[in-house]
């Protein structure tokens, strides 16, 4: 999900492949490598993942699964902000995404990974069950419903920390298939 998250990789070890995406001054490997999911929940466009401000040199990886999966390298990046690293990647709802955050030649420290996503779903209001059934109908009203006067993130149409009579127009209006 969207959001910020706080790492170490203090203690990690280099558990990722070389990626030839990644080379930076003849090196390929992101070393002492934590690994994060990321599902674009509402949200098909362009995502971004950044660790700009960590206290060590960082790379950044996305990858469409886990390498040892088969999963493929999609976006890397040593240096984008001094020595933080970020990335922006193609995402659609309804896949998931796997992040590596690791360091330059052996570098660890502190960060914090902040993911988000940009672009508009072509469907807003299909909101159930979470991730949408193609169209907007009465499973979505209840669910309004069901979470009205809440911050619940999935009924919270809108993004405006409350679901309430906008998210419910927002459903009204949207009715119908996406």
């Amino acid at each position: 999900l969207d959001g910020a998250y706080a790492f170490n990789t203090g203690n990690a070890s280099t558990s990722g492949p070389s990626e030839v995406l990644c080379n930076v001054n003849g090196s390929n490997q992101i070393t002492n490598d934590v690994w994060y999911q990321y599902f674009p929940v509402g949200c098909s466009g362009t995502a971004t993942a950044s660790v700009c401000g960590a206290s060590f040199n960082t790379r950044i990886a996305v990858y469409t699964d886990c390498p040892e999966y088969g999963g493929t390298i999609i976006a890397c990046n040593d240096d984008f902000c001094g020595t933080g690293s970020s990335v922006s990647f193609p995402a659609s709802e309804g896949n998931f995404y796997v992040i590596r955050v690791g360091g330059y030649n052996g570098a660890t420290g502190t960060g914090t990974l902040t993911v988000g996503c940009s672009g508009a779903s072509p469907c807003p209001a299909d909101i159930a069950p979470p991730g949408g059934n193609g169209q907007v109908n009465i499973d979505d009203l209840t669910q309004i419903i069901l979470n009205w006067g809440t911050n619940d993130a999935n009924a919270d149409i809108n993004d405006d920390g409350n679901v309430n009579i906008d998210d419910l127009t927002a459903v009204i209006l949207g009715w119908g298939p996406c």
